[in-house]
């Protein structure tokens, strides 16, 4: 394939991804307007904190590297980072916070502090900053809080709060970007920031897909 057709391929998948985005979340806003079975609090909160990490740390690759598909990858995580945030606005205010949002806040809290002891690099700043702590932090952020949904909707016996339009473009989005970052690693070299968002990332898919699993059991 020549350099024009990898550069044409590649920005589709950017567009691409940016419109699962959007069709992964419309169908949830619009559900959770309507309903919060099964739905937590700390899914988007937490989901949000993922985004985020992960958004520095593609923006960090962006800064080494400088190339249209580490810049791609920062845009994607920025739009990301909007559309979860206006999720977390909504179930905050449609749902409620409950003594399981509390548990898993605390365990994930506890988890996030064992993890910066046994990894410390000198400072807290330093050992926050370094790449694959960081994506071991965004794994802990988003694939507790996906494992907890599955548990919520076994305790609610109840399914609806998830939209299944979001729950299947999940999958979609999350294979999306790792393909994206791949791309971006082949192009770049597997630098620490890029290791760092596989990680997360990897976790996502596979803590999504025990969600999908308990989704349809019910």
């Amino acid at each position: 394939m020549s350099a024009e057709n990898k550069r044409l391929a590649g920005d589709l998948l950017f567009w691409f991804q940016l419109s699962m985005a959007w069709a992964f979340t419309v169908p949830q806003v619009i559900r959770s307007l309507e309903s919060t079975a099964g739905m937590t609090i700390t899914w988007t909160m937490f989901c949000s904190a993922f985004v985020l990490i992960n958004l520095f740390l593609a923006l960090g690759a962006y800064e080494q590297s400088k190339s249209r598909k580490a810049g791609q990858v920062v845009l994607v995580y920025a739009n990301w980072l909007l559309l979860w945030l206006t999720l977390f606005a909504i179930i905050a205010i449609k749902g409620t916070w409950s003594r399981q949002d509390t548990i898993l806040t605390i365990l994930i809290l506890v988890s996030l502090a064992v993890l910066l002891v046994t990894r410390r690099k000198g400072s807290l700043v330093a050992t926050v900053s370094e790449p694959i702590t960081r994506g071991i932090i965004a794994l802990l952020l988003k694939s507790v809080p996906q494992l907890f949904i599955g548990y919520c909707i076994i305790v609610a016996g109840r399914k609806d709060g998830l939209a299944g339009a979001t729950l299947t473009i999940g999958h979609i989005t999350v294979c999306t970007r790792l393909v994206e970052i791949w791309l971006a690693a082949r192009q770049d070299g597997w630098n620490k920031k890029n290791q760092g968002m596989l990680i997360g990332e990897s976790g996502n898919e596979l803590s999504w897909l025990v969600t999908t699993a308990i989704w349809f059991c019910y």
